[in-house]
C-alpha cells in the first residue's frame, strides 16, 4: 500500500484517477458528494470564479430536483429506482415506514 509521501509524488491527474477509480469500485457515494461540495471552492481558488458560480447554481438545481423527486412525471420516471431500493432494503419486512 502506498504511503502518503508516495501519493504526494503523484500528479494531481493521477491522484484524481486513482481516487475516483477506487470510489467507483467501492460505490463510495460519500466521496463523490464531498467532491461535489468542494468543486465550487476549488474552481474559485483556481481563479475560475465564473465556473464556480455556475457549479453552485448547477448543484442547487440538482438539489431542487431531489426535493421534488416524488412529484408528477419525475416520480413516475424514477419508479424503477425507488422499487429497486425498497426491494433491496425493505423486501420481506412486515412494515414499511414512511
Amino acid at each position: 500500500m502506498p504511503t502518503r509521501e508516495e501519493f504526494d509524488e503523484l500528479s494531481s491527474e493521477e491522484l484524481a484517477e486513482r481516487a475516483m477509480s477506487l470510489a467507483k469500485h467501492r460505490v463510495d457515494v460519500g466521496f463523490f458528494w464531498s467532491l461535489l461540495k468542494a468543486i465550487p471552492a476549488a474552481e474559485a481558488a483556481a481563479g475560475n470564479v465564473d465556473e464556480a458560480t455556475m457549479d453552485v447554481h448547477s448543484l442547487m438545481e440538482r438539489v431542487r430536483d431531489l426535493l421534488h423527486a416524488d412529484e408528477g412525471d419525475l416520480a413516475d420516471a424514477l419508479r424503477p429506482i425507488y422499487i429497486e431500493y425498497l426491494d433491496e432494503h425493505q423486501g420481506g419486512e412486515a412494515s414499511w415506514k414512511a
